[in-house]
């Protein structure tokens, strides 16, 4: 998968980015993309301009500052916990596939990649093992295992909608997915 994750060639939502940069995973281009698509979108900082024009090899410490400080100047919401983050990434997958960004299976794959780990994730509630039950192991065919990832992001976008980001994302899509 590309080094923006749920990327493909579309530019990283600002949660997505906020949440990767919270666990600590610099994401150079993934960063530089988003920048561009706030300007191209409207949004308005010293450190979003400075960021958008910085070019690889990209210097991690450097990019996770300015990308600090483009944070700040906007206002973005504040991620508390590696948990939030995780989830904050399930989430932006299932509202890249409610707004056609990605197949349910893209964002499959992009889930498997998170860091699903983190102890105090409650089993129970997990996207990921969810959907990953119906795969293969039920002998569903390929049709029937992507109308299951439907039905399961479809129910997790519900319960995760993404509210508090939309004011800040470039993509007024994750505000449209919130009235499907």
């Amino acid at each position: 998968m590309a080094e923006a994750g749920l990327t493909g060639n579309s530019a990283p939502y600002t949660a997505e980015v906020t949440a990767w940069r919270f666990l600590n995973e610099g994401r150079g281009e993934a960063m530089v993309k988003w920048a561009e698509s706030m300007v191209l979108s409207g949004f308005d900082s010293p450190a979003l301009f400075i960021l958008l024009g910085e070019t690889a090899p990209f210097n991690a410490f450097e990019m996770n500052e300015l990308f600090d400080r483009a944070a700040f100047e906007l206002g973005l919401p504040a991620i508390k916990s590696d948990v939030d983050a995780v989830l904050l990434l399930a989430s932006v997958a299932a509202s890249k596939f409610i707004s056609s960004f990605v197949s349910p299976m893209e964002a499959l794959d992009a889930l498997l990649l998170l860091p699903w780990g983190i102890p105090e994730i409650p089993r129970e509630k997990d996207l990921l093992l969810d959907i990953l039950a119906y795969t293969d192991q039920y002998g569903l065919s390929e049709e029937q295992q992507d109308a299951e990832a439907d039905r399961l992001l479809r129910a997790f976008h519900t319960g995760h909608p993404m509210h508090e980001w939309s004011s800040v994302e470039w993509s007024k899509a994750s505000q449209d997915d919130d009235q499907v």
